[in-house]
């Protein structure tokens, strides 16, 4: 997990955190497209909690952004394609709390049995916009895209709006709770949506925080497919020349 940090021009040019994302590797984050801005500086690694003590025995690590990569057909109107990398100037140091994750190479929707757990430093209230300084987490269930299709263009025959207009693409991936209380939030962008397949402790990463219509319901939430873009991943973070 990685929490990605903003220069805030409006509170006398303080830091805060705004979109989470993950370590796949020594140099890359992966997040969302739409929470890269000319205000993102830092990556913040390796702890639960934002903040800093002086006696934490486990020290935060911070990176310094090189560069980032934005898919290049990534729309802000319908969101699809809602994915970036960022590359970070100084090599992470794997430890006992910084390791990279996996990646879904199964382009399936994983069945109703499988948990999935989204991660991050959101809000953890729709109604309440104070963000948490420790990471939280949630399990969720997946929605077939079919089903999520469905649901959420009948949900807005009315208002028509823009991700939903032609229904959703192969590229994204829907989760839910069926109690409509788990959820990610405003602030979890570009966190994993991810699950440890039997007897592993490195975790999986199926989906990338996108967006969804208010949090906590039992409708779902959309997310980018991961396994959909690892033509477009892999010769970014693992160049063969």
């Amino acid at each position: 997990m990685a929490a990605l940090g903003y220069l805030d021009l409006g509170e006398n040019n303080q830091m805060t955190y705004g979109c989470g994302g993950t370590i796949i590797s020594n140099k890359f984050i992966l997040t969302a497209a739409h929470c890269i801005t000319e205000h993102l500086i830092i990556v913040r690694l390796g702890k639960e909690s934002l903040i800093d003590k002086r006696n934490d025995t486990v020290k935060a690590i911070y990176r310094r952004i090189k560069d980032t990569f934005v898919h290049p057909q990534y729309s802000g109107l319908t969101k699809v394609h809602d994915l970036a990398l960022i590359q970070v100037q100084k090599t992470i140091p794997f430890s006992k709390y910084i390791k990279p994750a996996c990646l879904q190479t199964n382009l399936r929707d994983e069945s109703s049995d499988v948990k999935l757990t989204v991660t991050g430093y959101g809000t953890t209230s729709p109604t309440q916009l104070v963000k948490t300084d420790d990471l939280r987490k949630a399990e969720l269930k997946s929605m077939p895209l079919s089903q999520c299709n469905s649901t959420l263009m009948d949900l807005d025959k009315s208002a028509m709006l823009a991700p939903f207009r032609n229904g959703l693409i192969g590229g994204q991936y829907c989760a839910y709770d069926p109690e409509g209380k788990r959820d990610a939030c405003q602030g979890d962008s570009g966190g994993p949506l991810q699950y440890f397949p039997k007897n592993k402790t490195i975790a999986t990463v199926v989906g990338i925080v996108s967006f969804g219509i208010s949090c906590g319901l039992k409708l779902p939430a959309v997310y980018t497919r991961v396994a959909y873009y690892l033509d477009w991943i892999e010769p970014i973070v693992w160049p063969t020349t």
